[in-house]
Formats: C-alpha cells, structure tokens, sequence
C-alpha cells in the first residue's frame, strides 16, 4: 500500500482527541437543531463503518468483484449497538479497530491491492482507491464534528 495511504489510516482519526478537547459531555450527545447527528452518532458511524470496510475488503479479496451497495446507518443494527455503548468504550473500540484495519491493509501484496469491488455511485475501485474513498468519507465526517463542536 502507498506510504500516504498508510500514513492516513494510521493517523487521520487521531485529531479527535483534539477535536473533543474542553467539549462536555451534553454537546457531544444532543444533535444540532438540524436533527442531523450528534458528534457522538458521527464518532459511532466512523466506528461501524470501519468494521464494514473491513468486511468489505474481505468480499473484495474473495476475486468476486462485489457490487456493495452505499451504506445505510439507518438501516443497520450494528451501527445502533455502537450508539449504546458508553462513549469511552466508542472511542476505544474505534483505535482498536483501527489498528486491525492498518495490519489488514498494509498486509496486503500489490496484486490484492489491485484486486476491485463496484460502489453504486462511484463504479469499480481498486482496494487502493477504496481505502482512499474510506478515508475521505472519515474526514467528512471529522470536520462535520468539528463544525457541531463549533
């Protein structure tokens, strides 16, 4: 995998800790006048949706070429589980998942880099270009918590 691809995984969700840095508790749970989510819903999706990367990555693996379809929250139960749990735990599953990520990913041969699966909107991606969808759509999501921070 590409050193910057790797460098972005290993360290892209690291600014949360200083995007929550001074911020209470209720500001992290209640959702903006919007109804859109809370910072801790965002944190939660970004935990989920690591785990369904990785279960992507998978299938794409698999030599099948997948079609996934976009990915809905709303409509998935482990996306709720992760909004149960204690906002701690969130972010502590969220690093150790990350580090399960980084192993799978810098694991792989150039061949299994190159292996593709089809987004709905976006066509047929490599792993490489799915980890860079994966971390654009992380870092929508940090600077969407830090605009509710705000």
């Amino acid at each position: 995998m590409t050193p910057v691809i790797l460098s972005r995984l290993q360290f892209q969700h690291l600014v949360l800790d200083s995007l929550l840095e001074n911020v209470s508790s209720e500001k992290i749970s209640t959702r903006p006048e919007s109804g859109k989510w809370s910072i801790l819903e965002n944190i939660c999706h970004l935990g989920r949706y690591q785990e369904i990367f990785l279960e992507r990555i998978e299938l794409v693996l698999q030599g099948e070429k997948p079609l996934f379809e976009r990915y809905d929250a709303t409509l998935d139960d482990g996306f709720t589980e992760w909004t149960k749990k204690d906002f701690e735990e969130i972010l502590q599953e969220l690093k150790i998942s990350r580090i399960s990520m980084i192993q799978r990913i810098s694991a792989l041969s150039e061949e299994e880099e190159l292996h593709s699966g089809s987004h709905p909107v976006y066509g047929d991606m490599t792993i490489r270009a799915w980890c860079d969808f994966f971390l654009l759509h992380e870092a929508h999501h940090l600077f969407t918590i830090l605009k509710l921070k705000a």
